[in-house]
């Protein structure tokens, strides 16, 4: 058996923190390598919306987050736990097991039909990673990340740089099988996972 037979590649764990070029590492992965895909916090925004995980949010967030028909304004949300990092705390605490459970299904399915699946999080634990065959890590300058922050979302440099001192990603970097610079060119970045794939 060959050294490409031997090595599994069925899940991949992009890890980056905000505006780290997941999307467009992701969409290399399934255009050019067939991968579906699984974001992480889309995952979470859907759970946000389940009521009986509303239900609880609401014991934990202020009414000045909810609309008047007490859906979640999600810039809200973003506002308040930029400015009380306790609250945001309980509210990971709560929504994180919740939406690693559905990534633990998504990857069994994908295992049993033998497909080939690709998740994003900003935010990922050692259990997640556990399942995943390889660990793609994002890497870009905070002046990078932050200049896109502001250009794709129209933030001020300090909210932007709040929001990327708030992730700590870059202790999961020495767990990954390969280091992408996202500074570089598609090209470059499609160039270098090719590359990566013909190796194994």
């Amino acid at each position: 058996m060959g050294k490409a037979e031997r090595v599994k590649k069925e899940i991949i764990g992009v890890i980056g923190g905000i505006a780290s070029g997941k999307s467009t590492v992701l969409s290399i992965l399934q255009g050019d390598f067939s991968y579906r895909i699984l974001r992480m916090d889309e995952l979470a925004k859907a759970l946000y919306q389940e009521e009986a995980v509303l239900r609880e949010i609401k014991k934990l967030l202020p009414a000045s987050v909810f609309t008047k028909e007490g859906a979640l304004s999600f810039s809200r949300l973003r506002t308040l736990l930029f400015t009380e990092p306790e609250r945001k705390k309980h509210l990971e605490e709560l929504i994180h097991p919740l939406v690693f459970q559905e990534v633990s299904k998504e990857i069994e399915q994908v295992r049993l039909l033998r497909e080939k699946l690709a998740v994003e999080t900003a935010l990922p634990n050692q259990d997640f990673l556990s399942q995943c065959d390889l660990i793609f890590y994002l890497d870009a300058s905070e002046e990078t990340r932050c200049k896109r922050l502001i250009e794709s979302r129209g933030l001020e440099k300090e909210e932007a740089f709040q929001i990327i001192h708030s992730q700590s990603v870059k202790r999961f970097k020495e767990q990954a099988q390969l280091v992408i610079n996202t500074e570089e060119s598609i090209e470059r970045v499609r160039d270098e996972i090719c590359q990566y794939f013909q190796r194994l």
